[in-house]
């Protein structure tokens, strides 16, 4: 079996390609800048834009399942990898797209969700909320003991991108079938606020830290977003709906365990911090 992996350089299909290479599959990774990917030995690493898929079709050559982080323009990359002859896809849309139809965040997601119906329609789509390794924007503040950010104690949901990688591998290697037109919201197992992430993060990083609440402008100029979109990221974050502030079962269905909290997730990648 051989798999393709869009986005291989990136937090979910870095950590998909590992997974599976350490389960002894086929990868074939695809990456805009393969020689700069990094990517473990064995690892099949080969140009591909999602915006160009003239490349993607390439790619997919003798692929028998498929990875997929963006659609690309107008859905090209979905149909290379619909006339290349593959049929299982996991496709990485939001999960905005299920808790806030029409937002900003998620309309391009919503958009080629039906797209992708319409091609692929044995695909499976995994719907991820805030990553904890959006944490990683705190690097330089951390070295400086003061994180600035706004609505310190407004709780949300957060997901390692492992999970998401982890419920990937499950989907793209079961033979049962199960999975196959499904759609799966994926969320962390505890609601956190970015009050007690700070503490976390001193408690596994022995740092005193201390968090500055900062208003929605201040925070919007750390954000490296389009106005529009930098907006909306804040008023998700500010204030979530029922439907995002609700523990979804999917990574436990689907792994066979409970989700990685926020305090797994730094002490796996507190050398980012160092």
């Amino acid at each position: 079996m051989r798999i393709l992996v869009s986005g291989a350089t990136g937090n979910v299909g870095g950590a998909l390609v590992k997974q599976l290479a350490d389960a002894d599959v086929a990868v074939r990774a695809v990456s805009r800048r393969p020689a700069d990917a990094g990517l473990p030995d064995g690892v099949e690493v080969v140009f591909g834009d999602a915006d160009r898929p003239d490349t993607i079709a390439a790619a997919a050559q003798d692929a028998d399942a498929a990875f997929v982080m963006t659609a690309g323009k107008d859905s090209g990359a979905l149909r290379a990898l619909a006339d290349a002859g593959v049929r299982r896809v996991v496709y990485l849309s939001a999960l905005t797209v299920q808790t806030r139809p029409g937002f900003p965040i998620g309309a391009w997601q919503e958009a080629a969700e039906l797209d992708l119906r319409r091609l692929l329609p044995e695909s499976t789509i995994l719907r991820p909320g805030q990553f904890t390794s959006n944490t990683l924007a705190w690097r330089k503040m951390v070295g400086s003991g003061t994180i600035y950010a706004p609505f310190p104690d407004v709780a949300t949901l957060m997901i390692d991108p492992y999970d998401i990688a982890a419920v990937a591998r499950a989907v793209l290697l079961d033979p049962s079938g199960r999975y196959l037109g499904a759609a799966y919201g994926l969320t962390g197992a505890e609601l956190i606020t970015t009050r007690r992430r700070v503490e976390i993060l001193g408690e596994v990083l022995d740092r005193d830290l201390q968090v500055v609440e900062i208003d929605r402008t201040a925070a919007r100029s750390q954000m490296p977003l389009p106005e529009a979109l930098a907006d909306a990221a804040l008023e998700l974050s500010a204030n979530p709906n029922a439907a995002e502030t609700e523990i979804l079962p999917a990574v436990q269905e689907i792994l066979g365990r409970e989700p990685h909290t926020f305090a797994d997730w730094v002490r796996a990648n507190r050398h980012h911090f160092d």
